[in-house]
């Protein structure tokens, strides 16, 4: 089965944490997507189950708003800031109330937006 990893480094001068978690998964959804400037509510497809998620993590080059499911009644609503991604990995506290079957994303940043985001999960948890 294939896998996917997450690297996070952290640092304040003084302590430096760097840490790899690599998760095995049977299903894989990637999606590079540009967004343009005063795009409202673009649909992006995409499809991937909350119950066994891996691995998620999501990011932008320009501050931009993601919406699940729904424009109008989203699932979640994500506000990313530029060059923060959003990560999640198995064991923590869920991202996801449950599966992503689309995404709606807003751009008012100024210029074009290059959305990022990959999640692994097993399809079978």
């Amino acid at each position: 089965m294939p896998t996917q990893s997450a690297q996070v480094t952290v640092g304040d001068g003084l302590v430096r944490i760097n840490a790899t978690v690599t998760k095995t998964v049977s299903g894989n959804v990637s999606i590079e997507e540009t967004i343009a400037n005063a795009e409202t509510n673009k649909l992006v497809a995409c499809s991937f189950p909350s119950s066994g998620l891996k691995l998620m993590s999501m990011s932008s080059d320009k501050d931009i708003t993601v919406k699940t499911n729904s424009s109008g009644s989203p699932q979640e609503t994500f506000a990313l800031k530029a060059n923060e991604p959003v990560l999640f990995i198995e064991g923590q506290t869920a991202l996801l109330a449950g599966a992503v079957t689309a995404l709606y994303i807003t751009n008012a940043s100024g210029s074009s937006a290059t959305f990022k985001l990959i999640a692994g999960y097993d399809v079978t948890p």
